[in-house]
């Protein structure tokens, strides 16, 4: 299966001159922590590697970046921004060209209060629409709209039949935006969003329905609104862990040359037995995710009396327990598995067994540990009859 290589790109490099503040706004402290490090934690989950998250900040902010950025556990690329918000998304642009990515997703650190829930299922309706090579985040404009100066309401009413207010996250082929980019620059065009540029040369951009939380700060009043929506989502989230344990047998007698443990491929002498593909580590791993969700098991969805079943590929059951979960609007924060026989031996695979899960599950390597032990020769492990696999998960749902 075809999984697209994404980029996620946050634009941190204004002044913040509206603000009037001492700092720039995005290094403001909002409950302890700087603007900006919201939204680098909440795409840092998305991405699948750290090298995927990249942060343009300004060349005169580096000081206040290092010291805002010291505690986080994901450490973004860096790139420098130029002298507007089209010109930083240029240089960010230019920084991934060439290097495999299908999707870029970019979001303003001036919009903190983006729920990582609400970003996946946003890149997922973009990925699933083959059509547009472009998309935004939108909220419908519900307030009267009306021409005024300064001072005074002097204008007609403005039809707010079709009128959208324009968020980010914004999503985009990556290929056609950064040609987007280079003709602006050559022809001294200026935007102030990147769907504003790909619409100028002819790339309509699919609308996704934000939240009205997803605010942008733009003055000083904004802090105290945005410090509330983070606190109350923080409240309105659980953690949760949940365990999957899962055991298959050897086949009597069997000469077999390959089993398949966690998607990966490993020698061995003995065939697994399973109604599927017997992939003993996914199937535990798929078995936590339902218990995250407290929706059953994998017999429940998928029964072995069932024979499409039959010699399945385990991812299958896998991608249907994270589809769910991201449904749910649900985030894996950390992957824990244990695989439990005498052979084959796991640590050579070990890496590639990390990074298979990994890329399964979208998330970092940073957070999938894996652990191989024996049962010291004792129980059906111990004589090398089967192999056991456990896996915790912790998560956190809405």
């Amino acid at each position: 299966m075809f999984t697209q290589r994404v980029a996620y790109i946050v634009v941190a490099a204004g002044t913040g001159e509206r603000c009037h503040s001492k700092l720039p706004k995005q290094y403001h402290a909002i409950q302890g922590q700087a603007m900006l490090c919201y939204s680098l934690e909440t795409f840092a989950v998305l991405a699948r590697k750290p090298e995927d998250l990249i942060c343009v900040i300004n060349p005169s902010h580096e000081k206040h970046y290092l010291a805002a950025t010291a505690d986080l556990k994901v450490k973004p690329r860096i790139v420098l921004g130029g002298e507007s918000r089209q010109e930083s998304v240029l240089n960010a642009l230019k920084s991934i060209e060439g290097q495999g990515y299908d999707l870029v997703v970019i979001h303003d650190a001036a919009r903190p209060c983006i729920r990582v829930g609400v970003a996946r299922k946003a890149l997922d309706v973009f990925k699933k629409d083959k059509k547009s090579y472009s998309a935004t985040l939108a909220c419908r404009v519900s307030d009267t709209l009306r021409r005024g100066d300064d001072k005074n309401i002097a204008g007609e009413v403005v039809d707010r039949t079709h009128m959208w207010g324009i968020q980010t996250p914004q999503f985009f082929d990556v290929k056609k935006l950064l040609a987007a980019h280079i003709s602006a620059n050559e022809q001294n065009l200026h935007f102030t969003d990147d769907t504003s540029l790909m619409d100028h040369f002819g790339y309509q951009s699919l609308i996704i329905e934000g939240e009205p939380t997803n605010i942008k700060v733009t003055s000083r009043d904004d802090f105290r609104i945005v410090e509330a929506f983070i606190g109350k989502d923080e409240l309105m989230s659980q953690t949760r862990t949940a365990m999957g344990f899962d055991v298959h047998a050897f086949e009597e007698d069997s000469h077999g040359d390959i089993i398949i443990l966690c998607g990966v491929q490993i020698p061995s002498d003995k065939k697994l037995k399973g109604h599927s593909d017997a992939d003993v580590g996914l199937h535990a791993l798929t078995d936590a995710l339902f218990g995250l969700l407290a929706d059953g098991d994998i017999g429940t969805h998928f029964p072995p009396s069932d024979p499409q079943w039959k010699d399945a590929d385990s991812t299958i059951f896998l991608h249907k327990a994270l589809d769910m979960l991201h449904k749910r609007g649900g985030v894996i924060n950390h992957i824990d598995l244990t695989l439990i026989c005498e052979s084959p031996k796991i640590t050579p695979h070990r890496d590639a067994i990390i990074k298979r899960v990994a890329d399964l599950c979208g998330v970092p390597l940073s957070k999938v540990g894996l652990k191989a032990t024996t049962t010291e020769k004792l129980g059906f492990t111990g004589r090398g009859e089967g192999i056991a696999a456990q896996a915790v998960v912790t998560g956190v749902l809405p």
